[in-house]
């Protein structure tokens, strides 16, 4: 979770993520991420965006990704087309994201517990489980990290890192 201080021009609002990583040291292979959120907000509503790596050799940016769940006893699926970039050579990961608020509403109200990724032929380029937390879960997280921001926004010198204002040379290299 990470907010803005000291910028009383800009409204307060707070980025909150949640990255599931397979071990200590990995970099996160799922996320979920919720930007702008009103700081005295209480309750998170649907992710922005949800993000996985799923592991393959080979990535089609014209395939598709598909969630599966259970739902009662039958199987319910969500197919769309893929947003979808390599990670390789330096991981063996395609890096599925999904924006879209129709898709992420779906999987927010009627969690998937699996994804996954097909080339535009049908063949799977993979698949794994999906282990961000349920509505739920995140609910609570929310809760216990917002309650820590607010405790450390009491005394902002003791607990921010000022980051300083960017160099006129700097400002150059960004705009190139």
């Amino acid at each position: 979770m990470e907010t803005l201080v000291g910028m009383e021009d800009v409204p307060a609002t707070l980025d909150f993520y949640i990255y599931w990583v397979p071990q200590r040291g990995y970099i996160a292979s799922q996320t979920m991420s919720w930007i702008g959120v009103p700081r005295d907000a209480t309750s998170l509503w649907k992710p922005d965006r949800i993000e996985f790596g799923i592991a393959g050799s080979e990535t089609d940016e014209a395939g598709f990704i598909r969630f599966d769940s259970l739902q009662g006893v039958s199987l319910y699926s969500v197919v769309r087309p893929a947003s979808v970039r390599s990670l390789r050579p330096t991981f063996d990961l395609s890096w599925v994201k999904i924006e879209d608020a129709s898709v992420i509403a779906q999987l927010w109200h009627r969690p998937a517990r699996r994804v996954s990724y097909i080339g535009r032929g049908g063949r799977s380029l993979g698949e794994a489980d999906i282990l961000l937390p349920l509505p739920g879960e995140a609910q609570t997280l929310f809760t216990r990290m917002r309650a820590a921001l607010e405790r450390k926004l009491a005394d902002p010198a003791a607990h921010c890192r000022a980051i300083p204002d960017p160099t006129p040379e700097e400002l150059m290299e960004q705009a190139i």
